[in-house]
């Protein structure tokens, strides 16, 4: 299995943010999430318990 990872420094260099991928990983059997067709994101989440954004 191939792991792959991407890392991003911040300028300020107070933190990196580092993602590890799976290439040839499987779905788990129990995590049917991924196949569901219908895709939220954190913005729904907040707009459906009526937490508008500010801007």
């Amino acid at each position: 299995m191939k792991l792959r990872e991407f890392k991003h420094s911040y300028a300020s260099r107070d933190r990196v943010l580092t993602l590890l991928l799976l290439e040839s990983a499987e779905p788990r059997a129990w995590d049917r999430s991924w196949q569901d067709g219908e895709s939220n994101d954190c913005d729904d989440r907040f707009v459906s318990t009526g937490q508008h954004q500010v801007r």
